[in-house]
Order: C-alpha cells, then structure tokens, then sequence
C-alpha cells in the first residue's frame, strides 16, 4: 500500500537513526483581516509556549521562554504556573519543559487518523511475511513521525515507539517520504538542514 506521503517500512535492518531530530517552529501566516476580533491572545500565547518548548530537547528558564516569546517575564510565569496545573508543562530545576500531559494529546490525535486504522492489516501482512517489525510513518515538518508499528515476533526486533521522530533524511523511511516531494519542497528541505547543521 503506497500513499504519496505515508510509507510502511521494515526495520528489522542495522540501520542507524541520527536522533538529533530538528523540530521548525511553527510557520507564521499572514494574520486574517478579522484577527483581532476572534483570536484570544493569551490562548494563543500559551500555545506560543508550548511550540517554543516542543522544539528544545531540554528544559528552558523562565527568562529564555519570556525572550523567545517576546513577552514580560510576569505574564510568562503565568502561562507557564497555568499549564504545569493541567499537566502540558512540568517544572524542572531550571525552568520548564513539556509535561506528560502532552504525549496523551498527541497519542489521541494520532489514534484519530484513519489513515491508522486502513494500513493496520498491511502493516500486519508484512510483518507475516518477512518476519520484521512493520512501522508507518507520516512527514511533519523535516520529520517523520511515527503514527503506527507491529512488532516483529523474533527476540530481537527494531521497536520504535509510537509517537517517536526522526530527522526525515537520517533514515530509509524518510528518504523514501522525501522522493515522493515535488522538487521545490525537497530543495526548501535541504536548505533547512544545512541551516540547522550550520547551527549546530
């Protein structure tokens, strides 16, 4: 079963991931005209929060997060206290990061997908017939990620956990996502990557 951007794949291999995964921040639109009247700044300040920590891999201080969002440190404590209460950020010793509360959210989008649901009997017919765990996995951003897997029956056998991401040209899956690209999109991925690297 082929779908211009899903893919099942086998990876029972050697094949190593590079978990350096680089997570863009959420692209910016052109506000709408009616903007103002419907959109409820704090709510989206809290989002704002939570799309910042999604792309660290590690905590960041309150200071950084009232930098980054642009924002008075006073009015950031509170967003962040309000969403360490319902559980989408955890205080740590030098800040916040994401809560677990978050990994729920996005189990339960991924459940929703019916995309899951129609390759679960082909992503099951191929382990049967080769023996190797059989994962699906969706592009986001320069990721994949990882939306559904069967296991492997053998002792030894590639697990990748739902919900899991990768960089998309570290690994086979990924690579075969990318192909299926039109050219301007894999050029503006490319380009991606050697900033992140440059960066890094």
């Amino acid at each position: 079963m082929e779908r211009s951007h899903y893919r099942m794949a086998d990876m029972d291999s050697d094949e190593q991931l590079d978990t350096e995964s680089a997570h863009p921040e959420p692209v910016r639109l052109e506000r709408p005209a009616n903007y103002d009247k419907y959109m409820v700044p704090g709510l989206e300040r809290g989002l704002r929060v939570l799309f910042i920590l999604a792309n660290e891999r590690d905590e960041l201080s309150l200071t950084e997060i009232s930098e980054r969002l642009a924002a008075p440190r006073s009015s950031v404590f509170r967003i962040c206290y309000t969403l360490d209460q319902m559980g989408l950020l955890r205080r740590t010793r030098h800040g916040y990061a994401l809560g677990p509360r978050i990994l729920s959210l996005g189990f339960d989008y991924l459940s929703s997908l019916d995309i899951v649901e129609i390759a679960r009997p082909e992503l099951v017919a191929l382990r049967d017939d080769t023996g190797a765990s059989a994962h699906l996995g969706v592009l986001s951003g320069t990721d994949v990620v990882y939306i559904a897997q069967v296991p492997s029956f053998r002792q030894l056998a590639s697990r990748v956990a739902v919900g899991s991401r990768f960089p998309a040209h570290a690994m086979s899956m990924g690579r075969l996502l990318l192909s299926s690209l039109p050219a301007c999109r894999r050029v503006r991925y490319a380009l991606h990557r050697r900033r992140v690297e440059e960066v890094h």
